[in-house]
């Protein structure tokens, strides 16, 4: 890629966290895994991801996540593609 770019926000309040990140990168090309050894266009594509976490006690927390949040098509080497809008919900105990 010519260029790559990414920024984040996280915010924080009482037992609640919100994060908010977006890595945008150029197009470019790639013949590395193509099976006819030709260049094929990849890239240029803008991935935002999105994350609220609740702190349950002091030691469990809960975290949704929602991955490619713009559901946007790409992949990043020849053959394997971003497989779209992805939820996930996790979770976590300490000790």
């Amino acid at each position: 890629p010519a260029w790559i770019g990414a920024a984040g926000l996280d915010a924080e309040r009482d037992d609640w966290r919100l994060g908010m990140y977006c890595k945008t990168v150029s197009s470019y090309e790639s013949r590395r895994f193509a099976a006819d050894g030709a260049y094929k266009p990849l890239g240029d594509f803008a991935d935002v991801q999105a994350r609220l976490a609740r702190r349950l006690s002091g030691y469990a927390s809960l975290t949704l996540a929602v991955e490619n949040l713009l559901d946007d098509r790409y992949s990043t080497v020849v053959g394997y593609p971003d497989l779209g809008r992805r939820y996930s919900l996790q979770f976590d105990m300490q000790r």
